[in-house]
């Protein structure tokens, strides 16, 4: 038999049931459960389970497709939801009427403000209706709901509901929320104040009067979204005036209080079920109004309902992260000794308070304890605008702390002359230490951190050999494990019942919400009760069967959660050792647990029992009993006061995490190179859940730094959909280097902490840190963007700069929207036909009301996004067989019908080899399942000069056959484009001329976020030089930047060498010529400016490749 399981198993043997509550010790001035002293410092080589990658529990399911989402539930007699949402950011509601919507064929439930209980309700500052009663505080505030038989039938009746609304003066900034005499966002909020607090712990005067350097500044962060792959669910049913609520919450026992008290119902009226959670990120923390307005229509109804956020809807009213203005001062010695440190911030809280109150205290006081700062002084601010609310997001208001404080580091060591690696480590905090606010750290090994960072990063290597436009930055942070927060306590409870057949079922109300939390748990439990990992079980969070848990939030699972479950774990190893001596009639010390099995640790294999004998035997006996542990543990915190003293949690993770970029300072575009992420979380007890969540949250940081962020007008996103507001995606993901403290926390379940949010709360700072490193732009409000470096670089291009005031956006969208209806199809199915030929398909488009189905025309995302299908008849051309036809002819030229996928023309090799702006503008599409999407026909025929291909298309001179009525033409793309098509006319196929020799093209295509989006500017350029290398031929076309593309044959440099400064000089006419829209991907000069540069970039590639094509 192996020896360490059986050293393990016999270790459990000696430990007694769990601590009563005469056993407990005095800590911090108040009771707590003792800390795990007898856990000797070991490594995770010895332990079982605990250290390794076991499979995770729900990683079946998921893969596998049997986890159940919100959106996999189905009950008999379900309905579905659909709320109608105020397009107003300040109103008086006047007047409801909802008669249409409820005549309606399908509808069964209506509600308004006038079917709640009229209480409001929140998490600190109950300041929320769970329906608009009287005022609406923000676009997106909702004021009615429907349930109906079906989704589509929902959201046509809530279009037929009628209100009228008194508009009334709306803050739409903290500046203008705290301006004299401002419109009042609530009536019992003065000055819009939500929140308000401020203290001194030290001398802080005295500080910055021996400080020999002072530096400071204000950083502002931004709204983030939390952008999980699941939006928002709920499923209510009322059963004998109960109702049973199935929600992707994070925190199903905090949640139902809240629900509770918005339905006006007793707790006991109310159970939550966790269903699987896709992602939560603070965002399902239980503080929007989604699940409350479902069991409302369920009440009414009397039938189930299901009511899920759109992803329009998600970025209207799901609470993101809370907006900070941020000014600091520090102060240090000569030597670089941190002396005092003074703070003012501001938050958005935005129309209601959620848990923003508690963030704003996160943000004010938890950096004060990651360096030895003597002095602190602070004073915060909670703003209440006509904003969407905010809330929590991973990091909890660290990140905002981190983007204004380690920028402030940053900036001191370089007015010190110290490398801000050697500036941090002198001032890192240590074991024992104690923050002004009484934060007590027990294990802290930032130290390690600073330096595993910098080491994985090159740091000195780099710094030594440096490279042009290219940068370090670092920063640190430091999270709770748990926090007091909703009362004096923050504990949990667990029980672990080992069953008849051997299994232990772990019992608690904690869940999971994507992290492996529950795997986590199970290799504690597996670890105290010396089984198999595999003979573990847990539970899912249901309010009726478990124990009250306070859920996912401040990186608390681990930490608390699992100090629970090891106590039962313990407290159910002891009783079954105690059964099993009993049993063996021997001393519980000589037996151990091997393998699911139980016997005497010097004895044979053959003595050895299964445990399920043990328990079965142990029940089935006269007085038998089953066997449960029960284990309860509290955070051994205090409970912070009015001004945020005390010490938060029981103990503290750190981090530091380094960055270099790079920067084009053409552009100002920044490419995140590298990162290292080192992170001190104690014992590792999942290496692979925990590298997992490190590099989350770094692709978030990176998203809140450089990514997300939308364009806004009157109070709202512009274009509230992803397509506005990208994510990182995996191509822009930089080198990612994560590694882990050698770390043990002593009140840790064998010596771990928590991990969850705190890979995300410095990135945006060291970034910030990089970028100034490598251009010396210093970027103080979040996003960095490409367009700020830019001014920052080039200040002289806008200096003659005139903004215009922003115009109210246009189209279906913005229409559907300015009137507070959902997005999503209504009852108007398409009739689809599929022609067999060319001239049927033109029949049937001059028949009326029909339009092509060609790949790429978007008809599914127009009916998701305006509501109804751009025709009654939709025509798909993909199965017209001249369409899908590519060829060249025994001129070289290339035939591509409109049907031809543009995956098809990629792959091809000879395309690639004759026409390498056509590749350039493919490869450019994204990658290879839109290629398989998108036709020829269905880029090119909507004509629109911002798409990839028709642009490479442009400078090719590529010509175009059209069919209509009348017959067959070819014309030039370049004069479609002019003359555009007839409403019953199509794209038949594209023709390309061979390329001379000596003649090069190119397609480039700028986004400066990095991201796939719409590009800010797209140009391609055909070059033709003769063989003494001047210039025979150049054309250069840009579009995204004018309602049809710009298109320049450049004549002039006809017959002469081309330089890079005779190329710039050739395109400076784009400028004037370019009428860009501003929007989220740049302003008018910003645009006009890269329409410049890429013009420039275009010739000189296809230059570069004339050149080399003889």
């Amino acid at each position: 038999m192996p020896a360490s399981p059986r050293r393990i198993a016999t270790r459990y043997a000696f430990w007694a049931k769990p601590t009563r509550r005469d056993d407990r010790i005095t800590i911090h001035g108040r009771w707590n459960q003792p800390m795990n002293e007898r856990d000797p410092k070991h490594s995770v080589e010895g332990l079982l389970v605990v250290g390794k990658d076991v499979p995770r529990t729900d990683a079946t399911a998921k893969v596998t497709g049997a986890a159940q989402y919100v959106a996999d539930m189905h009950l008999p007699g379900m309905l579905y939801a659909a709320v109608l949402r105020s397009p107003h950011p300040h109103a008086r509601v006047a007047r409801i009427d909802t008669s249409a919507a409820e005549a309606m064929a399908g509808v069964k439930a209506v509600v308004t403000g006038a079917d709640t209980a009229r209480r409001k309700w929140g998490a600190f500052r109950p300041d929320l209706y769970p329906l608009a009663i009287g005022k609406v505080r923000y676009v997106g505030d909702e004021v009615a709901a429907v349930a109906a038989t079906d989704p589509e039938t929902a959201r046509a009746a809530v279009d037929r509901i009628v209100v009228e609304y008194e508009v009334l003066p709306a803050v739409l900034s903290m500046d203008e929320a705290l301006e004299p005499g401002a419109a009042l966002v609530h009536d019992d909020a003065p000055g819009n104040v939500a929140h308000h607090f401020a203290f001194e712990r030290g001398d802080v005067d005295a500080g910055f009067r021996a400080a020999g350097v002072v530096v400071e500044g204000t950083w502002e962060s931004a709204r983030q979204w939390h952008s999980a792959l699941e939006t928002i669910g709920c499923v209510a049913q009322w059963v004998n005036g109960r109702v049973t609520m199935w929600c992707n919450t994070q925190t199903p026992f905090l949640a139902r209080g809240r629900y509770a008290t918005a339905l006006g119902v007793p707790e006991s009226a109310v159970r939550v079920i966790q269903t699987e959670v896709g992602g939560g990120f603070g965002g399902k923390s239980g503080d929007d109004n989604a699940s409350v307005i479902c069991a409302l229509l369920a009440r009414k109804s009397g039938r189930p309902v299901k009511l899920i956020h759109t992803r329009e809807e998600e970025f209207l009213a799901s609470h993101p992260r809370m907006p900070i203005r941020y000014w600091v001062r520090l102060g240090f010695s000569r030597e670089g000794r941190v002396r005092a440190k003074e703070t003012r911030m501001w938050a958005d809280n935005g129309a209601y308070t959620g848990k923003s109150q508690a963030i704003l205290g996160a943000a004010t006081v938890r950096h004060d304890a990651l360096y030895k700062y003597p002095a602190v002084r602070a004073d915060s601010t909670l703003v209440y605008t006509n904003l969407v609310p905010t809330g929590a997001f991973r990091g909890f208001g660290n990140p905002s702390a981190d983007w204004a404080v380690e920028q402030a580091w940053d900036l001191a060591a370089e007015k010190l002359g110290i490398d801000v690696v050697e500036l941090l480590r002198m001032n890192a905090a240590d074991p024992g230490d104690v923050s002004p606010h009484n934060h007590k750290i027990t294990s802290c090994e930032l130290k390690q951190c600073i330096d595993k960072a910098a080491a994985l990063i090159g740091w000195e290597e780099k710094r030594k050999n440096r490279k042009p436009n290219r940068g370090l930055g670092i920063g640190c942070s430091i999270h709770v494990n748990g926090r007091r927060s909703f009362g004096d306590w923050d504990g949990a409870s667990a029980m672990v019942r080992i069953n008849e057949d051997g299994r232990a079922t772990i019992i608690t109300g904690e869940g999971e919400i994507g992290t492996g939390t529950l795997t986590v748990l199970r290799q504690i439990a597996a670890e105290e009760l010396g089984l198999p990992y595999e003979d573990v079980d847990i539970t899912r969070p249901d309010t009726d069967l478990q124990p009250h848990a306070l859920g996912a939030l401040a990186s608390r699972l681990t930490y608390v959660a699992g100090n629970a479950v090891k106590r039962a774990a313990a407290a159910a190893h002891a009783q079954l050792m105690e059964a099993a001596a009993a049993q063996f009639k021997l001393p519980a010390t000589e037996l151990a647990i091997i393998g699911g099995r139980i016997g005497p640790r010097k004895g044979p294999e053959t003595s050895f029992k299964p445990v399920a004998a043990v328990v079965r035997a142990h029940i089935y006996r006269p007085g038998g009993e089953p066997i449960i542990g029960v284990g309860t543990w509290d955070n051994p915190s205090e409970f912070p006061d009015h001004s945020r003293y005390g010490n938060e949690s029981g103990a503290y993770n750190f981090a530091a995490q380094a960055v270099e970029v790079e920067v084009d300072p053409g552009t100002g575009r920044v490419k995140v190179l590298e990162v290292a992420a080192v992170v001190d979380c104690g014992t590792v007890i999942h290496p692979a859940a925990a590298e997992g969540q490190v590099q989350g949250a770094v692709t978030q940081g990176i998203g809140l730094a450089t990514t997300e962020y939308f364009d806004w007008y009157n109070g709202v996103p512009t274009d509230p959909q992803l397509k506005d507001y990208p994510i990182p995606s995996a191509a822009m993901m930089p080198k990612l280097h994560v590694a882990f403290a050698d770390s043990y926390e002593p009140s840790g379940p064998f010596g771990a902490k928590g991990l969850g949010e705190i890979g995300i709360d410095s990135i945006p700072a060291a970034i910030a840190n990089a970028v100034a490193d490598a251009v010396g732009v210093r970027v103080h409000e979040l996003p960095i963007t490409s367009e700020k470096l830019h001014r920052g670089l080039h200040p002289e291009l806008y200096a003659d700069e005139k903004r215009a005031a922003p115009a109210a956006p246009k189209g279906a969208v913005w229409t559907r929207l300015a009137a507070g209806r959902p997005s999503g199809a209504r009852p108007a199915p398409a009739e689809i036909v599929f022609p067999a030929s060319v001239e049927e398909a033109v029949a049937q488009l001059a028949a009326g009301d029909a339009a092509l189905v060609a790949g790429g025309m978007s008809h599914a995302v127009r009916r998701e996004r305006a509501g109804y299908p751009q025709a009654r008849r939709l025509v798909a051309i993909t199965r017209i067989p001249e369409l899908n036809e590519v060829s060249l002819d025994a001129r070289g030229v290339l035939h591509a019908g409109a049907a031809v996928r543009q995956e098809t023309l990629y792959e091809d090799p000879r395309v690639r080899a004759g026409w390498a702006a056509i590749d350039d503008a493919l490869a450019a599409v994204g990658h290879t399942r839109i290629r398989r999407m998108i036709t020829v026909g269905g880029s090119v025929g909507p004509l629109i000069g911002g798409f990839d291909l028709p642009l490479a298309l442009l400078a090719l001179n590529a010509r175009v056959t059209v069919a209509g009525p009348k017959g067959r033409r070819t014309v030039t793309l370049e004069d479609l484009f002019q003359t555009r098509l007839a409403k019953d006319e199509m794209v038949v196929a594209v023709e390309v001329d061979p390329q001379p020799a000596r003649t090069g093209s190119s397609f480039l295509k700028y986004m400066p976020r990095g991201v796939l989006e719409i590009p800010t500017v797209n140009t391609a350029a055909l070059v033709g030089v003769d063989a003494g290398g001047a210039c025979s031929r150049a054309r250069v076309v840009v579009g995204a930047v004018s309602w049809k593309p710009i298109i320049l044959e450049l004549q002039p440099l006809a017959g002469k060498p081309l330089t890079p400064e005779l190329l710039r000089g050739s395109v400076q006419a784009v400028r004037s010529l370019a009428e860009p829209m501003p929007d989220v991907r740049g302003s008018v000069a910003y645009k006009r400016e890269m329409a410049v540069e890429f013009a420039c970039r275009a010739l000189a590639k296809a230059l570069e490749r004339a050149g080399s094509r003889r």
